[in-house]
């Protein structure tokens, strides 16, 4: 799923104009001090995205530390990557990892950094009389670098933690209010099942049951449930406390192993319908992401719908976290495994990811057959769009042109369909070229994707899925036009050993490649995945999940090999 973040001012940016400079220069240990803006372009960088890294207190991604730095993204992929190669960075793989720095802070010096960019004079040239002059002039200045550190550089400036949204899941008040169990609209939270994806199409309403010989309700004829109420409104925790360890292996660096408990989310819900109306509403309030305390308010809407419950028409404006598609189990972000396809998830080289909470207009349809023997739904989405670094743009901004979605979903039998989603839009692109030049474009982004599922005799959900991607790339100014390429799937089995307990395996592929000035091939990334689901109580309100992944390939941008092996476990709670 795409972030939201702050403003930050890196230390470095601080260093601008001599009379700033001096200032900061006279705060730091010591004396005689070389400004980092006269350094070296990659050591500059390097040092401010290890302040990021020190400021931000827990795992950020590659171009979430791209927007705080305001670096181009491919080059802070680079130096995360120079950085774990040298020891000072470390990561993990997924939407709760990130990179992180290895020892404190404080623990890092200058002269570190420096001397992993740097490389002594071959024996011969330390006789040159040149040499030692330069060496004698740059004493002071080295004796300085050896005793600042990033915990003084990020100290200086106002780098401050990010704030990460995270993804609804299951609205317990919904139970609440028609006294049902979870399992009414999940197979097994937080995964929908067909009705449940009705209930959100005829907003908020129970499907009735649709005989050949029965009227046809209006939408705001059907059952309301309990009296509107705070407790059938709101859930205030929906929650999960976790487990993982995991090893990671990269070429040309060591490999590593974590392993950490965490309260990996806290979520809290506000939705409905206005009683006696049409309108109805939805709002998610993140407080805990990842393991850290971030509020963020990732869903918050208002729609209107209207028609009959077998011809349904919805309006909806404001936030709202796409969830891919709203039709078939294939196209959910949300599977019996812990971590979504990579698909979805996965960051291009364009920085745009599928999974987001864009803000603008959703319009749908459906039409449902006698029995639900059939079920037709189209929607459409007009939405602002992405900032240069992935993010979603929230506010005003001088990015006029609009995004568009379009997602047709089509059950054919029980429990069973198929979705088909397409997206284009246009973004800002930041990017560096060989020579280290920053340079802006502005790519097309297009996405067209077919996702199936089919349950066989309730007890086995197959599912699988093809994602289509074609971005406008720049290497440089003035070079050819390329294009990132991906041709990415994902095909999955849940098997139902009895209600509320499931084994779950899945194999996601990505073939990517940039073609023209730049690229370096076609490559590819493998991810085999296995997981046990089981619910704890009656109603399915609480579920603990273990699942083990082994992910191995190359990115597309540096065909950097890389491998990773992942054990999960967690236990959720949704009241």
């Amino acid at each position: 799923m795409a972030t939201n973040n702050q403003g930050l001012i890196s230390p470095t940016d601080q260093l601008s104009g001599p009379k700033r400079r001096r200032e900061i220069v006279d705060t730091l240990p010591g004396s005689g001090f070389l400004a980092t803006a006269e350094l070296p372009p990659r050591i500059y960088e390097a040092l401010k995205t290890l302040c990021c890294l020190a400021a931000a207190k827990k795992p950020l991604q590659a171009h979430e530390v791209a927007a705080a730095t305001n670096l181009p993204p491919s080059q802070t992929a680079k130096i995360l990557q120079q950085m774990t190669w040298a020891g000072f960075v470390e990561s993990r793989r997924g939407t709760k990892g990130g990179f992180w720095l290895v020892k404190p802070a404080g623990r890092i010096r200058v002269a570190d950094i420096v001397a992993f960019f740097t490389h002594p004079a071959p024996s011969e040239e330390r006789k040159d009389p040149l040499v030692q002059a330069l060496v004698r002039a740059t004493a002071p200045c080295r004796k300085e670098f050896s005793r600042i550190t990033v915990a003084d550089l990020a100290s200086l400036s106002s780098i401050s933690a990010l704030i990460f949204p995270t993804k609804s899941e299951a609205l317990p008040q919904f139970a609440r209010r028609y006294n049902l169990k979870c399992s009414a609209c999940h197979t097994i939270v937080p995964v929908l099942n067909e009705q449940g994806e009705l209930f959100q199409r005829l907003g908020y309403h129970l499907p009735p049951a649709l005989q050949p010989s029965h009227s046809v309700s209006k939408l705001s004829e059907l059952i309301q449930g309990a009296d509107w109420s705070l407790t059938n409104n709101a859930s205030l925790a929906v929650t999960d406390f976790s487990y993982s360890a995991e090893r990671t292996t990269q070429e040309g660096q060591a490999p590593s192993s974590t392993s950490a408990f965490q309260v990996g989310s806290w979520n809290a819900y506000f939705a409905g319908w206005i009683p006696d109306t049409n309108f109805f509403y939805h709002a998610e309030m993140d407080i805990v992401a990842g393991g850290s305390t971030n509020v963020d308010l990732s869903n918050a809407c208002i729609g209107y719908g209207g028609g009959t419950a077998k011809n349904s028409w919805y309006v909806v404006g404001g936030r709202e976290h796409l969830q891919v598609a709203q039709g078939t189990r294939a196209a959910q972000v949300y599977s019996l495994l812990l971590s979504p396809p990579l698909l979805f998830e996965n960051a291009s080289p364009t920085n745009f990811v599928v999974d987001q909470s864009p803000v603008g207009v959703n319009a749908g349809y459906t039409w449902i057959s006698d029995n639900y023997r059939r079920v037709f739904a189209a929607s459409a989405k007009i939405t602002n769009g992405d900032n240069a670094d992935g993010s979603e743009i929230l506010t005003s901004s001088n990015r006029n042109s609009k995004d568009a979605w379009v997602d047709l979903d089509f059950w054919y039998a029980p429990e069973s369909g198929i979705t088909f989603i397409d997206y284009y839009g246009k973004k800002d692109q930041n990017n560096t070229d060989a020579l280290g030049n920053a340079f802006t474009f502005h790519p097309v982004i297009r996405r067209q994707g077919v996702f199936a599922n089919y349950m066989y005799k309730a007890t086995v959900d197959l599912t699988g899925g093809y994602l289509r991607s074609h971005d406008g790339w720049l290497s440089a100014v003035g070079a050819p036009a390329g294009t990132f390429v991906g041709n990415d799937y994902f095909v999955g089995l849940d098997y139902y050993i009895q209600q509320g307990f499931a084994i779950s395996g899945r194999f996601d592929r990505l073939n990517q490649q940039i073609t023209g000035v730049g690229g370096v091939g076609k490559q590819n990334v493998h991810d085999w995945t296995i997981g046990v689901n089981k619910t704890f109580t009656s109603s399915g309100n609480i579920i603990g999940r273990v699942a083990y992944s082994n992910l191995s390939g190359r990115d597309p941008l540096a065909a950097v090999k890389s491998t990773d092996r992942l054990v999960q476990a967690d236990i959720s709670f949704n009241f």
